[in-house]
């Protein structure tokens, strides 16, 4: 897998002149993970953002950025590992033919966006944590896993999504009978999706390495345990989702369905340098084809 990323957004040009120094000095956003595919053959995938591809424009007066122009290019290998890595079952030809398919028309569906920004942590009360934004207090009900932002000093909020196209076509397809092909398009959508969420990890391990900090785990409502879905009116709330093309529903949902919200925290108490995994905690954790491991 290949990614690079056009990054647009800073509060200032002190901020534009240490981003590009940064990008040009530092091989940042790279990942490189040898999987095997299977006994006969082995896929290297790799994300990475080319420093070259890097443009810094502001945006606004606060800290909010936005990415988007990614290039995600997956191969069959690796979308069919994902899924069954943990099936251990044979792949047949049609399914490869299938995927094959659904990663060409992927191509002309994915239009990535990422948006976030950084707030101050104020104080982590039993399973509220506090946090300063735009002047004032702002709180979210984490649950009883707020304890993983004790240590934080700061957070970093973000929204991801890969647009409303792949999931349009995913519909079409079903309504026309094409199961299969759906199905597949579908599983690369939640990869893509995935590979943006990976570069906003690797940017807040970058940022945290420059700080001295570690970080938290990814934490997201509806995914970690005692943090309900509802959670995200108070979380996206904290950023303008119009931005990249997204909102949230009555339902406490993201639009497009291909989205995400996530909060990383930031701060010298935490050990590890590395964006962590809450997959531990969820009661799918032994089933889900897409749990992630924490790094060694």
């Amino acid at each position: 897998m290949f990614l690079s990323v056009n990054l647009a957004g800073c509060p200032g040009i002190g901020d534009k002149i240490e981003l590009c120094h940064h990008y040009k000095t530092k091989a940042v956003l790279c990942q490189e993970r040898p999987r095997s595919f299977d006994s006969r053959e082995k896929s290297t995938i790799m994300i990475r953002a080319c420093p070259k591809s890097v443009r810094v424009l502001p945006i606004s007066e606060n800290k909010m950025k936005i990415l988007r122009d990614f290039v995600i290019s997956l191969t069959p290998e690796y979308v069919l590992e994902e899924q069954y890595r943990r099936r251990q079952k044979p792949v047949r030809h049609w399914m490869l033919e299938a995927t094959k398919e659904a990663i060409a028309l992927s191509e002309t569906l994915v239009t990535p966006a990422a948006i976030y920004d950084e707030f101050p942590m104020r104080d982590v009360s039993g399973e509220q944590v506090s946090l300063a934004a735009n002047g004032s207090e702002e709180k979210l009900a984490v649950g009883p896993k707020a304890d993983l932002l004790a240590p934080a000093e700061q957070v970093l909020v973000a929204v991801l999504t890969i647009g409303p196209a792949l999931e349009q076509r995913v519909h079409e397809l079903q309504t026309q009978g094409e199961h299969l092909l759906s199905y597949m398009l579908d599983s690369v959508g939640v990869l893509a999706l995935g590979a943006v969420g990976e570069t906003m990890r690797r940017l807040a391990e970058e940022q945290a390495v420059e700080l001295g900090w570690g970080l938290s785990p990814a934490l997201s409502p509806g995914s970690l345990v005692g943090w309900p879905l509802r959670g995200q009116r108070e979380l996206c709330a904290l950023l303008p989702l119009e931005k990249i093309g997204v909102q949230l529903n009555n339902h406490y949902v993201l639009e497009p369905h291909k989205s995400v919200s996530v909060l990383i925290g930031m701060g010298a108490g935490y050990e590890s340098n590395h964006v962590g995994s809450v997959c531990r905690y969820c009661s799918l954790a032994d089933s889900c084809w897409r749990r992630r491991e924490d790094a060694a």
